[in-house]
C-alpha cells in the first residue's frame, strides 16, 4: 500500500478545500457555493445552530465516520499487527468523499460566522 504523494491525513483534509488558490478563485467558488440552493440550504440550517459544542461534536462524528473510516482504520490496523508506519494508498472514493464533505463544512462555517457577526452587530 503505497501512495505517490506523502500527506498526513490532517494535511490532506486541510487541502481538499483546494491550496493555492487565488482571492479571485476562491471567491467565484464561494459564490457558486452561495448561488447553489443544495449548499443554501445546508448553509441556513447551520447557522440556525450557533452552539460551539455543537460544532465540535459534529466534527468528531465527521472524523469518526468520514476521516478515519473503515478503508483507513484497517490500514492502520495493518501497520499495527506489522509494527511499523507506512503510507498508504487511499481510493478514489475516499478522496472524493472527503471533498465532499469539506465543502460541506466550508459552507456551514460560511453561514454560521455570518450569523455570529449579525448577532454581534445587532448588540
Amino acid at each position: 500500500m503505497k501512495t505517490t504523494q506523502s500527506f498526513n491525513l490532517h494535511s490532506l483534509w486541510d487541502q481538499f478545500p483546494g491550496r493555492g488558490d487565488s482571492l479571485r478563485e476562491a471567491r467565484g467558488e464561494a459564490l457558486q457555493f452561495m448561488h447553489s440552493s443544495n449548499f443554501a440550504a445546508i448553509g441556513k440550517r447551520a447557522a440556525e445552530q450557533l452552539d460551539e459544542q455543537v460544532w465540535m461534536n459534529e466534527s468528531h462524528a465527521l472524523a469518526v465516520k468520514s476521516v478515519y473510516d473503515a478503508e483507513v482504520t484497517a490500514a492502520l490496523r495493518q501497520m499495527e499487527a506489522a509494527g511499523e508506519v507506512y503510507a498508504i494508498e487511499l481510493s478514489e472514493g475516499y478522496l472524493q468523499a472527503g471533498g465532499n464533505v469539506a465543502r460541506h463544512r466550508l459552507v456551514e462555517a460560511g453561514y454560521r460566522l455570518g450569523a455570529v457577526l449579525k448577532q454581534i452587530a445587532a448588540e
